[in-house]
């Protein structure tokens, strides 16, 4: 792992004290109610950086782990202030490339979903060139006519064979 140097760690140890002394001598100034100093382990495969953050545990005296958001972790706190060593687990890499031929199957169902999609619209759209009276009054002149009024419209009609029933005449007046 890569850490400070003997002079980098002296200049850090050196800034934390100063600190210190600055927040101590002027009270008015804001100060947080805790601190966290973070030590990351250096780049490598997973294994050796848990190694690292186990050292690093070692020399803390306390234990590491894994939290429950995948982190390997070991902290120690000094009252308010603590120093945790963590490293966060690697993304998970795609389990397998889909195969080209399946997107190609996937893309060539929904083309031909979209090709019939238009051609009952434009069957519709055709059938819609006669008055509008006429064609949602009359039953459908084909299959596709009245597959197209099921779908744009929602009507449904007898089949073109069926008789229409007849018209019954009704008088004003009871009985006649």
């Amino acid at each position: 792992m890569t850490f400070a140097n003997p002079t980098e760690r002296a200049h850090l140890i050196r800034g934390f004290r100063g600190l210190a002394d600055y927040l101590e001598s002027i009270p008015e100034l804001p100060a947080p109610i805790y601190s966290t100093v973070y030590a990351f382990p250096s780049r490598g495969d997973w294994a050796q950086m848990c190694a690292d953050v186990d050292a690093i545990a070692g020399f803390l005296r306390v234990p590491a782990g894994i939290t429950g958001g995948g982190h390997y972790v070991t902290v120690r706190a000094f009252g308010p202030v603590e120093y945790r060593a963590a490293l966060s687990r690697p993304a998970a890499k795609a389990s397998k490339p889909v195969s080209p031929i399946i997107v190609l199957a996937g893309v060539g169902v929904i083309a031909v979903s979209a090709a019939v999609t238009l051609a009952v619209l434009i069957i519709g759209i055709h059938r819609a060139d006669r008055p509008l009276r006429h064609r949602l009054t009359s039953a459908p002149q084909s299959k596709s006519d009245a597959f197209a009024r099921r779908l744009l419209l929602g009507v449904r009609f007898p089949a073109p064979d069926a008789e229409p029933e007849p018209a019954r005449e009704e008088s004003r007046w009871p009985g006649k």
